[in-house]
């Protein structure tokens, strides 16, 4: 990142894989800036690392000669989503925060993020950008972007991650109603042939105007660019070499496809069984010699294609080099486990378990029961509501809650409280090993496997562990009384309180048909999307028509002085007629969709060319007001956003400088303005630096005013006209054919 050139970072969960302190390293290391206004010392305090480096709220930029105000955000979710021992001392003890509210400070989250958006502000920023790894879906709504957005003010634009979402130029309204900017590149592209590449790149683009600014954004597919930065490619060529020298050797082959995602590549191994979670979740059971494994989707990253298998491959799969540990843990701290894994489902989670010696059934229409502390870790189950997670058995056995099994996972889930998992307290270590997850997986494959993964494993929905379904009883229908809507509703046959249902608007048949006045009859008909659920007819009464009316013809156009009249006729019934008045005409400017019309005293509207307005010339094409630049009569004009005529002054487009004529017309060629000779381009943009006219060179200095009499650039002379001199003695010195400086009397 260093060689790339970054100015500031955002630390995400990822950033305290390995410790807070090698986090530290890395931002002691970094030549940018890492901001995180919410992340800070246990007790409220700025976290300064031990090579001295502030991680603040926020940091000024001067760009484009404008102060842009940069706060940065981290979520809170990084307890989990790390490992929430890395921020606590042996004791237990938090080390740091990331401002959550708490029982002891209720409101500090959106204060503190606020009070630096305040004092960047104060500190004289023109625009404030939050850069943020939050997210919007599958996040905690309280700690979500759009959440946090419209708990704060003073923001103009959100740059967003975490969440893997594409949101591209989106606006979500703060806590004063006002839109800010939000946008999120997404996640990582996943072709068949590289697992690792970034798929997009965001852009953001600010201009300035007279009346403020203006955001647009885009994002770019990073496997279309055809460019590289040459010294940054060398790090990384030299970084995949070495892993490729120690990584790439074949230890296994597959005939299947092992995956994480659904059938429609869309990852499911968050919410859903996949091959690929069996896999994994059996290589740690069996090489765990254990009744059970669990393993977190969200550790689980990569696929498996059909053919050869390589170390590389493995450890794409398991990236983090989590430890494995075998431990004992009862029946029912297992049965919470689960409820706190499933609470999400459907949704994402990635403390979704794969299983291996378990069997159970989720069903995703109850409340979870579980309970989070304010960290967003398991608390307690809620035994006054249904558990979600049923029919659990462990080796085709019922579960006993009482029975104490031998388990086998990371370190990160059984020992570390990652994602949350808090009920795995002072667990029996059985056996601690040495090996990180990729290696035991790469175990299971060459020594219980033989290095050949087995039919078993075909089909990307895994072996059928994991359920999620109901038992549902007869469905009942309830007709509303217009015989409009149709209620279907079916209940679980297991349990009562599991409730499908669904409300849906007929069709009819009409038998009889209906006049204005008086009603019809019909047969209705209502259809379900929901399979639980029949057709069902009836016959009833159909509404009168009503009047069907025309549209709206003018009987008498409008003026300026006079209102119009307009008159429509029942198409059921045409004695049935309404009229309504039409508007004068509106004098001036008037707003429509396509932009700004202007109607003139007589009543006509400009249709093309110029029109004058309280001194102010505007241009109009097929009735609307341009903008921008407008060619007329081979001459350039330049309309400001407000649409008036720039005319006698110089203006800025785009960066560059353009004069114009009393009249408005833009000016090239040589312009002399109150003494000082500028040069316009053939484009009208105002030359600097040197410039060639004809054949003769001349030197513009940075506010373009043409240079004479003085040496440039110490080896170059211009003379009174402006001209740079050639092969002839300037005093004492001579210049050569070429303008430069080459000898001395």
């Amino acid at each position: 990142m260093n060689t790339a050139g970054y100015d500031i970072a955002i630390p995400g969960n990822h950033e305290f894989d390995y410790q807070v302190p090698a986090f530290f390293d890395v931002v002691d290391k970094a030549n940018y800036t890492y901001l995180a206004s919410n992340f800070r010392n246990a007790d409220g305090s700025e976290i300064v690392t031990p090579g001295g480096k502030k991680i603040g709220g926020y940091e000024i930029k001067d760009l484009g000669g404008h102060k842009i105000g940069f706060v940065g955000v981290a979520t809170p979710e990084t307890y989990t989503k790390s490992t929430p021992k890395y921020f606590q001392d042996d004791n237990g003890n938090w080390l740091y925060t990331f401002s959550e509210d708490t029982a002891e400070h209720p409101d500090r989250f959106y204060p503190t993020i606020q009070a630096s958006i305040d004092a960047a502000k104060a500190d004289g920023a023109e625009l404030i950008v939050v850069m943020a790894h939050t997210g919007i879906e599958s996040t905690d709504r309280a700690w979500a972007a759009d959440t946090i957005i419209a708990n704060l003010t003073g923001v103009d634009i959100y740059l967003d991650g975490h969440s893997h979402e594409e949101r591209e130029a989106v606006y979500y309204p703060d806590k004063d109603g006002e839109n800010v900017y939000y946008q999120q590149t997404g996640t990582k592209v996943k072709p068949k042939d590289d697992q690792s590449q970034v798929k997009n790149l965001g852009e953001v683009t600010i201009t300035f105007t007279e009346s403020g600014f203006e955001v647009s954004g885009r994002l770019i597919n990073v496997p279309e660019l055809t460019e590289s930065d040459e010294a940054t490619k060398a790090i990384i060529d030299q970084a995949l070499k070495e892993v490729e020298d120690s990584y790439g050797v074949v230890v296994g082959h597959t005939d299947y496809f092992l995956t994480i995602n659904d059938e429609n590549g869309k990852r499911a191994v968050r919410n859903n069984e996949t091959n690929m979670g069996d896999f994994n979740a059996d290589a740690y059971r069996i090489i765990g010699d254990s009744d059970i494994a669990l393993v977190n989707g969200g550790g689980v990253r990569a696929n498996l294609e059909a053919g050869d298998i390589t170390r590389k491959a493995l450890s794409q799969v398991n990236p983090f080099g989590n430890n494995v540990v075998t431990v004992k843990i009862d029946g029912q701290t297992i049965l919470d486990s689960l409820e706190h894994s499933y609470r999400n489902v459907p949704n994402e989670n990635g403390g979704f378990f794969q299983v291996s010696g378990l069997e159970l059934t989720i069903d995703a229409d109850v409340e979870s029961p579980v309970v989070l502390n304010e960290q967003g870790f398991f608390d307690h189950i809620d035994e006054t509501k249904p558990r979600r997670v049923g029919d659990v058995k462990v080796g085709g056995e019922p579960i006993d809650p009482e029975k104490i099994y031998t388990v086998t996972g990371t370190t990160y889930i059984l020992q570390q409280q990652g994602d949350g998992m808090t009920m795995f307290k002072d667990l029996e270590v059985v056996r601690l090993f040495d090996e990180p997850d990729s290696e035991f997986v790469e175990r299971y494959l060459v020594e219980a496997l033989n290095g050949e993964i087995p039919a078993e494993y075909d089909g990307i929905h895994g072996q059928g562990r994991i359920t999620i379904n109901h038992e549902w009883g007869e469905p009942t229908y309830e007709w509303s009384e217009d015989n409009k809507t149709v209620t279907a509703k079916v209940v679980c046959a297991n349990n009562e309180s599991h409730v499908k249902q669904e409300t849906v608007e007929t069709t009819v048949k009409v038998t009889k048909e209906p006049t204005c006045e008086e009603k019809g009859e019909g047969l209705y008909t209502a259809t379900f999307k929901n399979e639980l659920f029949t057709e069902q007819s009836q016959l009833g009464e159909v509404d009168a028509l009503g009047h069907k009316w025309g549209e709206w013809k003018t009987v008498k156009e409008p003026t300026v002085e006079e209102e119009g009249l307009e008159e429509r006729v029942c198409e059921n019934d045409p004695e049935h007629k309404e009229t309504r008045a039409i508007p004068k005409i509106k004098v001036g400017w008037n707003k429509t969709d396509d932009g700004w019309t202007y109607t003139k005293d007589d009543g006509t509207q400009v249709t093309d060319g110029w029109q004058k307005d309280k001194d102010k010339w505007y241009y109009f094409k097929d009735g609307i007001m341009k903008t921008g630049w407008v060619k007329d009569s081979g001459a350039w004009y330049y309309l400001k956003p407000s649409g008036a005529m720039v005319a006698g002054t110089w203006y800025k487009v785009d960066g560059k400088w353009y004069a114009f004529r009393p009249g408005g017309s833009m000016r090239t060629g040589w312009f002399d303005d109150g003494g000082k000779w500028y040069y316009l381009k053939s484009s009208g943009a105002m030359a600097t630096g040197w410039t060639k006219v004809g054949s003769k060179w001349y030197y513009m200095n940075t506010s373009g005013v043409m240079q004479k009499n003085k040496w440039i650039d110490t080896y170059y002379y211009v003379e009174n006209s402006g001209a740079m001199a050639v092969n002839k003695w300037i005093g004492k010195y001579h210049v050569n054919s070429s303008g430069k400086w080459d000898k001395s009397r």
